[in-house]
């Protein structure tokens, strides 16, 4: 979708909405909440306000107060009339990506009314609902779905009672560019792509920075590439984060005090760093032994639409150790970011859904597509769960399995059942028996498993 079409609705959204809120928000003064709709037609043949001191969005269409903001109909029409390569009398692919570009223009202007437009009227922001659908056509409920986990916190979400179960993971199974520069300006582009489908994060193959461009080349001419925790790339993403109200995790190779690290930084949806994690266990038999080794693996609290999450990272080769996972499950994650890349076959892939099982905890890992060398797709998330009560059988814990093509795969994750399962089942920490497991800490290395270019 050409977004450039949409500057004028925007800029015209980001001036005249804050004085059509107002009106709203003058009228609501003595009510408990408010709930407003920007609803369109199903041809998007432009957009009316509607509001209510309801609790209850799904009855919008029976909402007896309105308005008409002129900056809200022609300038739409206007995108739509120009835009007649998309058939808007029925549903495609074409027609749900302009919807999404639509939503975010929304979103963006949303969060641009200044706080006093809300306070003035005896409001704070987050007392204020808002959400966008269809009054008839294809994409109603995909809309409102979207539209209000976009444009709200997880604490207005709560007050209304919307709050979701389901965290939404976009994994981005990109091939890298040629230089930094570029890899920014494709991975801004795929973030953006990811907010759109309604992603709670986003997550980056291993290294992203230098696409893994760590083989076949001199050391020192890779090295060279290597860039700052706190550069001009890693704080792009974190503002990026922050605009698009979603969390990210981007991988690089990052420039460290004596050799380079590949690492993972977390911003959450508010552009806040909240986790860097450096892959602990490097695959010291071949090039990556040339990199510095994280010390430790950590677990942040996430605060996200769905409310707060437990989100730790491990990195590729960390995968075929156990203790990795473990170590994360004990330390309280629920979810385990996994960038990636190398191919996923049957053996890794079954220490990914290993990994989950045994921790009863989600793992998403992305990896490179299978344009990349030595790559193959096969992204993937593992729920952890098992076993429902309502089955017989055990479950596949597998929610999403990508093929090689490069894209954006999405995955739901739902947090209650993955919550309950914790609570009742068997596995993680609930009957081991530490005290009988020195020899794992034992730091000697007998034969088969000596290895020269083994270290510490």
């Amino acid at each position: 979708m050409d977004t450039t079409k949409f500057e004028t609705f925007r800029q015209l959204c980001f001036r005249e909405l804050p004085d059509e809120i107002d009106k709203i928000l003058n009228a609501a003064k003595d009510e408990e909440a408010c709930a407003i709709g920007f609803i369109t037609t199903d041809d998007f043949y432009g957009i009316y306000l509607a509001w209510d001191y309801s609790h209850n969005i799904n009855e919008y269409y029976e909402w007896k107060h309105g308005l008409e903001p002129d900056f809200l109909y022609q300038p739409l029409v206007d995108i739509v009339e120009d835009c007649k390569d998309i058939d808007f009398c029925n549903p495609s692919d074409e027609k749900w990506e302009f919807a999404q570009t639509l939503l975010s223009v929304l979103e963006k202007s949303i969060r641009q009314i200044p706080d006093g437009v809300f306070e003035k009227n005896g409001f704070k922001r987050e007392d204020i609902l808002f959400f966008s659908t269809m009054s008839d056509g294809d994409y109603i409920q995909e809309m409102m779905d979207t539209s209000v986990k976009m444009f709200n916190t997880s604490e207005t979400l709560e007050r209304y009672h919307l709050n979701r179960n389901g965290l939404t993971i976009a994994l981005l199974q990109i091939a890298p560019c040629n230089t930094l520069a570029e890899n920014l300006e494709k991975g801004v582009r795929y973030c953006i792509k990811a907010k759109e489908r309604g992603a709670d994060i986003a997550l980056f193959p291993e290294m992203w920075s230098n696409g893994y461009n760590i083989y076949d080349r001199p050391v020192s001419e890779w090295k060279a590439e290597a860039v700052l925790a706190d550069s001009d790339f890693v704080h792009a993403f974190g503002n990026l984060a922050k605009e698009l109200h979603m969390a990210i995790g981007i991988t690089l190779l990052e420039k460290h005090e004596n050799e380079p690290r590949n690492s993972l930084i977390l911003f959450d949806r508010f552009g806040e760093r909240k986790l860097i994690y450096a892959k602990v266990h490097t695959c010291d038999f071949d090039v990556e032994r040339n990199l510095t080794p994280g010390e430790d693996f950590y677990v942040t609290t996430l605060d996200t639409a769905c409310g707060e999450v437990k989100v730790g990272a491990m990195i590729c080769y960390d995968r075929e150790f156990p203790e990795s996972a473990r170590i994360l499950m004990l330390k309280g994650a629920e979810l385990i970011l996994v960038p990636n890349a190398c191919p996923m076959e049957i053996n890794r892939l079954s220490q990914l859904r290993a990994r989950a099982y045994e921790n009863m905890t989600a793992v998403a890992t992305c990896n490179y597509p299978e344009s990349v060398p030595d790559c193959n797709g096969g992204s993937s998330v593992f729920d952890g769960v098992a076993y429902l009560p309502e089955l017989d059988h055990s479950r596949d814990t597998c929610i999403l399995q990508a093929d090689g093509q490069e894209g954006i795969y999405i995955a739901e994750l739902d947090l209650e059942q993955l919550r309950n399962y914790r609570m009742r089942e068997v596995h993680g920490n609930s009957f081991r028996h530490p005290k009988k497991y020195g020899l794992l800490i034992d730091t000697k290395i007998e034969d088969p498993f000596r290895r020269k270019n083994y270290r510490e």
